[in-house]
């Protein structure tokens, strides 16, 4: 991974210059939701490194009242406690799937995007140490 490093870094936000609202899908998603605040969102999207770097994907519980059964990347809504949005996207992965934050090298942002769901989802660009442990939470991931 180190290899594709430096151009992985080139076509991300700086992790100094965090992405804002509106989400560059904005007037697809106002046409659909209107006027309606949206809540305030993170995901971990996880390059996990070893021999063959690989994405840390979740499938959703079938259970769940919203995204039930979805491929997703963990994640979810930003919490008053949470910093900024690298601190969500940390504990959101933590929650869901075990990740331990201390193996997480966050590296850049990708410009945030709104769902239909009424998030405005800002996507934090990380390495996942090859060592990390994942542990599903039974609760939210299948």
């Amino acid at each position: 991974m180190d290899a594709v490093l430096p151009t992985l870094q080139a076509a991300l936000r700086p992790l100094s210059e965090p992405p804002s609202a509106p989400g560059w899908n904005h007037a697809e998603m106002a046409e659909l939701l209107g006027t309606a605040p949206l809540h305030d969102a993170a995901v971990l999207l996880g390059l996990r490194e070893g021999v063959q770097p690989r994405l840390v994907l979740t499938v959703r519980t079938d259970d769940l009242s919203s995204h039930a059964g979805q491929v997703a990347l963990p994640g979810g809504r930003r919490d008053p406690g949470d910093v900024d949005i690298i601190a969500t996207a940390l504990r959101e992965s933590e929650e869901e799937i075990g990740l331990e934050p201390s193996l997480v090298t966050p590296l850049g942002f990708l410009d945030c995007f709104e769902t239909i769901s009424g998030y405005s989802v800002t996507p934090v660009v990380a390495r996942v140490a090859e060592s990390a442990l994942l542990r599903p939470a039974p609760a939210e991931v299948a």
